[in-house]
């Protein structure tokens, strides 16, 4: 009899086989059925019993990854909107110092005339900052907060 996928099976199956082999007359057709018979099944369980547990492994590492990916996923939608926040506050302040500065220059409380003058000059001009300052640019955040200051200060 030819066993070529014999190196195929775990040692504990070629043991038995060989065992088998022992007891089987090569000479009985029967004997030789069987022989092949026990020789495939335990083939086609060592086989089974691999695939069940490499699928249950990869289920398992499904599962983990899965776990894994929906913890990243939560994890960034976290952050995502921790960030928007972080965002949105940021862009209150911005405007808000904004509306602050442009308040401040259009109402001038002072009679003089000249000074009067100066106010709707530094309105136009203020209301000229807004405009050209860049979206975010946190150093024109910075130096927009400190002009308002140094300007609400001295006044």
């Amino acid at each position: 009899m030819q066993h070529h996928h014999r190196h195929a099976c775990p040692p504990s199956v070629e043991d038995s086989l060989q065992q088998w082999k022992m007891y089987a007359d090569p000479k009985d057709a029967y004997a030789d059925y069987y022989y092949y018979y026990y020789y495939y099944y335990y083939y086609y369980y060592y086989y089974y019993y691999y695939y069940y547990y490499y699928y249950y492994y990869y289920y398992y590492y499904y599962y983990y990854y899965y776990y894994y990916y929906y913890y990243y996923y939560y994890y960034y939608y976290y952050y995502y909107y921790y960030y928007y926040y972080y965002y949105y506050y940021y862009y209150y302040y911005y405007y808000y110092y904004y509306y602050y500065y442009y308040y401040y220059y259009y109402y001038d409380d002072d009679d003089d005339d000249d000074d009067d003058d100066d106010a709707e000059y530094r309105h136009i001009k203020a209301a000229r900052e807004v405009k050209s300052l860049p979206q975010g640019n946190k150093a024109a955040f910075e130096a927009l907060k400190a002009k308002v200051t140094i300007t609400h200060t001295t006044s």
